[in-house]
């Protein structure tokens, strides 16, 4: 059985991770951090982070990172805000990857640990500066595509398309199969009584030579 992580998702196909399952003030919505919009040590160090069994322990992602720090010294939670690197998305849209093959919305897994909290307001992360908490609650939708992400895209749609030419393949071939197992009834039905096979038509009359 594959190991489940925490933390990661997706969102419009794009890879990502939850920093906060809802904003602070706007349950519809999630932060996240694309990875694909990451420089590669940035990606790698948080990567480590998400692996790490604090982090594998805790359902509160940020609050992590705010005690973690990136190689070149700054707080990791801290750093992403001032990079622009969170982005703001609908919960209803995002999707947690626990598995490789495993999908669960975002919006059914905060219902259930809403419930499972009996109404209690979950932990959320104290931040060194306060003030950081206003300036997320703005955080804007992604920019363009990076070119990580872009080949990802490009791998995934050529794969749909040759799915989708096989199962048209197929289809055609179930046709054929059905029209030819169409015709052999017909010419079996007719062998058993040649009266019902239908009589062919007469053609033009030939023109008399003048």
């Amino acid at each position: 059985m594959p190991s489940i992580t925490k933390h990661v998702a997706k969102w419009n196909e794009r890879k990502c991770l939850v920093l906060f399952r809802e904003v602070p003030g706007e349950p519809e919505n999630a932060l996240l951090i694309m990875t694909g919009e990451l420089g590669p040590s940035q990606h790698d160090e948080l990567i480590s982070v998400i692996d790490s069994d604090e982090a594998q322990a805790n359902s509160d992602l940020a609050q992590v990172l705010n005690g973690r720090n990136f190689s070149d010294g700054r707080i990791m939670l801290q750093a992403l805000h001032v990079d622009n690197l969170i982005t703001k998305a609908p919960v209803s849209e995002v999707t947690m990857t626990p598995t490789p093959n495993d999908n669960v919305a975002l919006s059914d897994l905060n219902e259930s640990i809403a419930t499972i909290e009996a109404g209690k307001e979950a932990d959320k992360p104290n931040l060194a500066d306060t003030s950081e908490i206003d300036a997320i609650n703005q955080v804007e939708r992604p920019k363009q595509l990076s070119a990580r992400e872009a080949e990802e895209q490009l791998g995934i749609a050529k794969g749909l398309l040759e799915q989708a030419n096989m199962i048209e393949q197929d289809i055609e071939r179930v046709q054929q199969q059905m029209i030819a197992d169409a015709n052999s009834k017909r010419e079996e039905a007719y062998a058993r009584a040649p009266e019902l096979k239908p009589k062919p038509k007469p053609g033009r009359p030939k023109k008399s030579a003048i």
